[in-house]
């Protein structure tokens, strides 16, 4: 049993929000060894911001706070903590409505708590910002079409959005997709079938629509559109062992062995990779034994039937009959007589055929006509299963042999020539009436017209021993031309995606700068390349979950590790197609590794960082790659310390003045940094001793910033106190935020009182929480209040952490 980490499925059981960006932007430089660069600059330039990374926008900083938020509290999450990263979400998107990562982390908590309508507008702003999102556009689509009551509404509705100009193809494909439920829902076969056959023509390789295609393929449909259907399904979705199988037996019953092998290997080698130590399912083993039987391997047939484990009663059944079939053609007699004894016990029991399940029925009829022929019992028994299921192939066939076996020839033609190009048990038996007959041609061309010719085993037995010269196997190309046309169609690359992926994908980490200073943010760049010459779909149920999984240690004046920390989904697209790439630019200095860098930075600390791509979770609770997944090779940064000296102070200082107002933030972040740095070094709370800095000229420049003309350097300031102890000027500074006229200002004024808990916090937050003019400071406020600090909150962690 695995786990995969989730990329865009919202449901109850979902403890996380998945940190995602909807901007595809150029590779930046990849990071070195762990020191290199480490004093590449002077401290001059690193302080006066020559090649530093401009610090995040307010709206930025407020989600990397809602992913901190989550990630400091991973796994003890309450309804405060909810509450307070709704609130940090909702201040992003209205300081930037178009953000992308705050918009969907907005729809991912509304869709978590039912409330589809907030869900609508935040993944409408989001599909707004980014057109050419495709998951996105997919949540969009789902959401919109809540809003129909009745099908024609929503059938009005998709055709609106298919007419407006400039949609991608594949958002104009997944459009004919939902078009296509809706009318498979209205029971419009053929209607939905145009829309598939349009969504297809649109994006060949749209996965819904291989998928849809395959749950509407009718039981009677032609083997080559049967093998056809399938095939396009496995394009997409190559790891699917239910439909590699059906892939494999269907062209072991048409007789093409060497291509069944194929598939049935595929299926046996993905399953026992998925499951490792579990057996082969029962049923799985038994159609591999007929595999086997129709290669004419007769010994390894049996031994996989040995070793067969819980199998149902029915199936169970038609293994004993394959095994006694199997036991009696290499001479094991002695053996084979207790499994037909068996057999004859069991169906003895069967008296009242209406009591029993109708497949038992069938099987019981199919015995006592083949191997303890009792006529006239067996055609009870195959009259009462024809009864309950008179379409059945199986048990028209039992039927017919049935009436054969009581002599009984004309019923028996009239049963079984229906089914006979499909079942060559029914071709035998109608061919060897007609001979009987005297029709020697007519049983020719009974043979003749035989599709599912086996190669081997019972059924091709009886038809050789019909003498007809037509029974011979004709070449697959002209038996069969229309399933050859699909076999040469199918990319068999596909198969091998999971042996060796890294030959198919090509998944990379670049780092924007592998020596960041302090108060910079982490920038990475996270890529997927299609190297292969197939599309590869995207998503947890497709051919790679596109997540990378991160684990980072941290050497400074200690070393911490956090392992299996931090997901990224890489899910703009649904499908890659060869030679394409998609990119996703994320910042990673959250949560815990945040809290660290942000208390030490007059120190040294190298970072590795890890990544599994398409992880999943075994029973043993450690995350591995996927059977498409990916370990790449480790990332190196320096996070390089901050200089105190004379010079770089007086730079440092000289910043809260910039004209530039990311300056300004920038040094708001790193004076706090030093000043918390100097608190705990005179508590002793420190394992190393950094260079001392004035800690009133920390607080006077602090408390400068608290009182600035500027609303946002205010409110910069009160995140960027988060590091450091508040004494009376600093702490009346914070109280004189929580009167002022700008929203933002008094909601981080909240935050930093509500997180640090000084002396009367909470008198000083309940006013607000009820009589505060703005809804976010009121919802903010009431969070860190006891009534809301209990368990329940449901939306995880905004680090993006695995479910577990």
């Amino acid at each position: 049993m695995i786990t995969r980490a989730a990329a865009w499925r919202v449901t109850p059981a979902v403890a996380t929000l998945l940190v995602v960006a909807f901007a595809t932007v150029a590779p930046v430089a990849s990071g070195a060894g762990p020191m290199s660069g480490a004093g590449s600059t002077t401290d001059a330039q690193r302080t006066s911001g020559a090649g530093r990374t401009p610090v995040l926008s307010t709206a930025e900083l407020l989600v990397d706070l809602a992913r901190d938020q989550g990630a400091n509290r991973r796994g003890s999450q309450t309804a405060a903590d909810a509450q307070q990263i709704e609130v940090l979400l909702k201040a992003a998107v209205r300081l930037n409505p178009r953000l992308p990562d705050a918009n969907r982390w907005l729809y991912e908590l509304a869709m978590l708590r039912g409330d589809e309508t907030t869900a609508f507008e935040a993944i409408s702003r989001l599909v707004a910002a980014d057109p050419g999102n495709q998951s996105a556009f997919a949540r969009w689509l789902e959401a919109g079409l809540q809003a129909g009551q009745t099908i024609e509404q929503r059938q009005e509705w998709l055709r609106s959005v298919l007419s407006e100009e400039g949609r991608p193809a594949e958002a104009q494909a997944m459009v004919h997709v939902q078009l296509a439920k809706l009318a498979l829902a209205a029971l419009n076969r053929d209607e939905a079938r145009k829309e598939l056959d349009a969504a297809r023509a649109l994006n060949p390789a749209d996965p819904d629509a291989a998928a849809l295609r395959l749950a509407m393929l009718a039981p009677d449909a032609a083997p080559a559109e049967r093998l056809q259907v399938a095939l396009e399904y496995l394009e997409v979705s190559p790891l699917n062992v239910d439909v590699a199988w059906e892939s494999g037996v269907l062209l072991d019953q048409l007789g093409l062995v060497e291509e069944a092998e194929v598939f049935l290997q595929h299926a046996q080698g993905v399953y026992a990779l998925a499951n490792a130590g579990a057996p082969l399912p029962a049923a799985h083993t038994l159609q591999w034994a007929r595999h086997l039987t129709a290669r004419g391997d007769l010994r390894a047939a049996s031994q996989a039937i040995e070793q067969m484990r819980d199998a149902d009663s029915l199936l169970a059944t038609e293994t004993a009959m394959l095994y006694y079939w199997l036991l009696n053609k290499q001479g094991r007699e002695a053996e084979a007589g207790p499994v037909r004894a068996q057999l004859a016990q069991n169906f003895a029991a069967l008296r009242e055929p209406s009591e029993w399940p109708v497949e038992m029925v069938a099987q019981a009829g199919w015995f006592h006509c083949t191997i303890d022929l009792q006529a006239q019992r067996a055609l009870m028994l195959a009259q009462a299963a024809a009864q309950r299921l008179p379409n059945d192939r199986f048990v028209r066939r039992v039927l017919g042999w049935a009436q054969a076996a009581n002599l009984m020839y004309a019923e028996a033609l009239a049963t079984l020539r229906p089914i006979a190009d499909l079942d060559p048990y029914a071709a035998y038996q109608v061919a060897s009436i007609l001979k009987q007959q005297g029709d020697v041609d007519g049983a020719g061309e009974v043979l003749r017209d035989l599709t599912a010719l086996p190669a081997g085993g019972a059924a091709r037995e009886l038809l050789d021993s019909l003498g007809l010269p037509q029974a011979a196997m004709r070449p697959a190309s002209d038996r069969l031309p229309e399933v050859v046309a699909v076999l040469a169609d199918f990319n068999r690359e596909v198969l091998s995606f999971h042996k060796d992926p890294s030959r198919f994908l090509r998944a990379e980490v670049d780092l924007a700068k592998r020596n960041p200073g302090p108060g910079e943010p982490w920038w990475a760049t996270f890529s997927l390349t299609n190297t292969g010459d197939f599309p590869i779909t995207l998503g947890p149920q497709w051919m790679l979950n596109p997540v990378f999984l991160l684990s980072f240690e941290l050497e400074g004046e200690r070393k911490r590790v956090y392992p299996d920390f931090l997901t990224v989904a890489v899910d703009r697209a649904r499908v890659l197609p060869p030679g394409a790439t998609v990119r996703m630019r994320q910042t990673i200095d959250v949560g815990p590794p945040r809290r660290v860098l942000r208390g030490t930075p007059q120190h040294l600390q190298r970072v590795v960082m890890r990544a599994l791509l398409d992880p999943v979770q075994g029973r043993d609770g450690r995350w591995r790659p996927g059977l498409a997944g990916q370990s790449l090779r480790p990332v190196y940064l320096n996070r390089v310390p901050a200089q105190v000296g004379t010079a770089a102070l007086r730079v440092l200082f000289g910043e809260l003045a910039s004209e530039i107002e990311r300056n300004r933030f920038w040094a708001v972040e790193l004076i706090a940094e030093l000043l918390g740095e100097q608190q705990r070094a005179s508590l002793g709370r420190l394992d190393y001793r950094p260079e001392p800095v004035s800690v009133e000229r920390l607080q006077q420049a602090l408390a400068a910033a608290l009182a600035s003309e500027s609303a946002e350097l205010r409110a910069r300031t009160l995140d960027a106190l988060q590091a450091a102890g508040l004494d009376a000027s600093l702490l009346a500074g914070v109280q004189a935020g929580l009167s002022s006229p700008d929203w933002l200002v008094r909601l981080m004024a909240v935050r930093l009182l509500g997180e640090r808990k000084p002396p009367q916090w909470e008198a000083r937050l309940r006013p607000l929480a009820v009589e505060d003019a703005d809804e976010l400071v009121r919802a903010l406020a009431a969070s860190y209040l006891p009534a809301l600090e209990q368990p329940g909150g449901e939306i995880g962690s905004a680090t993006g952490a695995p479910a577990h």
